[in-house]
């Protein structure tokens, strides 16, 4: 097929809602009695590796540190920046004596950067 085609990778309307489309093409036939078969899946549920669960760094520190560190991490502590952005600070007025915007990355700078997809 040629990409150049202004109709290449067009698909056309659903027919039906999905929530309205069968469930017969997905499925497939049960060759056990169904006590067996969901004996089976709860027996292939517990064979799968439990999750790592673990804090991380200062989870060992008192509450408010820990509550700080984890704004920190996640990219909401209370700064100016956030707070101009939260629209709880009505003073334009961001900056640290030295003149950089109070924010995440300036005030723990040795953090790495933040990573998170909640996608």
């Amino acid at each position: 097929m040629d990409q150049r085609h202004p109709m290449y990778g067009y698909s056309g309307p659903q027919r039906r809602l999905k929530a309205r489309r069968s469930f017969i093409a997905n499925s497939s036939t049960i060759q056990d009695s169904p006590e067996q078969h969901r004996i089976l899946k709860w027996r292939e549920e517990l064979q799968c590796e439990k999750p790592a669960e673990n804090l991380p760094c200062g989870g060992n520190q008192p509450w408010i540190i820990w509550k700080t560190l984890n704004r920190l991490r996640t990219g909401v502590a209370k700064t100016k920046v956030n707070m101009m952005k939260w629209e709880y600070q009505r003073e334009p007025h961001i900056l640290w004596e030295c003149g950089e915007d109070q924010s995440d990355d300036h005030l723990c700078t040795l953090a790495p950067p933040l990573n998170l997809d909640f996608h």
